[in-house]
């Protein structure tokens, strides 16, 4: 750490339990385990501040074991301050690493014997697939909704400094996802992507007062 520059390091580890019945339920397609999972997260940040200019940047990455997501984020900010107000930039992705072991495929080898059309035939209990009965096929294409992501997010940003330790801040998002849920809320995106109404982006306006006691 400098006066103009710093950086930050992290790394923790836990043992990981999924809580969500519904989650449970569907990793059993997987014969994944729900509980005990070693699970670990690690980020590095750096961050220069030399007066004008202003630039913060920060990646992380999410491990955990078994059908339960992995997943790699980063967002860089960069500002340049005129008087009271500093206009801002921000770049931002998450990204799952595993997709693999949420496939489809993945789901029939441990579920049906590698038969995908038996996945999508078979129910949740057992019995034929219904309406009212969503087959196991369906079950595993909300869990890769759930957990699958791929979203990049741009922010247009602009801070005013209205007293020492008080901002106003206004950020606009244009946020981007690509066949999964990303940020979006997650069960209802899967479904609404089952019936093909599921959305692939959004614009978000942020408007906040930030202080500091």
């Amino acid at each position: 750490q400098a006066d103009t520059w710093n950086t930050k390091a992290s790394y923790s580890q836990a043992d990981v339990s999924v809580l969500s019945e519904t989650i449970s339920a569907v990793l059993g397609l997987y014969n994944a385990r729900t509980t005990g999972l070693d699970g670990n997260f690690t980020s590095l940040g750096f961050t220069f501040d030399p007066g004008d200019v202003y630039f913060t940047t920060e990646y992380t990455k999410l491990e955990v074991e078994d059908a339960v997501v992995d997943a790699d984020a980063i967002y860089a900010t960069v500002g340049y301050r005129i008087g009271r107000l500093m206009p801002t930039l921000t770049y931002a992705m998450t990204e799952s690493q595993d997709d693999e072991l949420r496939s489809l495929q993945a789901a029939a080898d441990a579920s049906t014997g590698g038969s995908l059309a038996a996945l999508a035939s078979v129910g949740a209990d057992g019995n034929a697939a219904s309406a009212t009965n969503p087959s196991l096929a369906a079950l595993a294409s909300i869990f890769q909704g759930e957990q699958n992501r791929n979203t990049t997010r741009i922010g247009l940003g602009m801070r005013y400094d209205m007293s020492p330790g008080t901002a106003l801040k206004v950020q606009y998002d244009i946020i981007e996802v690509d066949a999964a849920a990303g940020m979006f809320e997650s069960i209802g995106w899967a479904t609404a992507n089952a019936g093909g109404t599921a959305p692939d982006s959004t614009n978000i306006l942020t408007i906040s007062i930030d202080t500091v006691f």
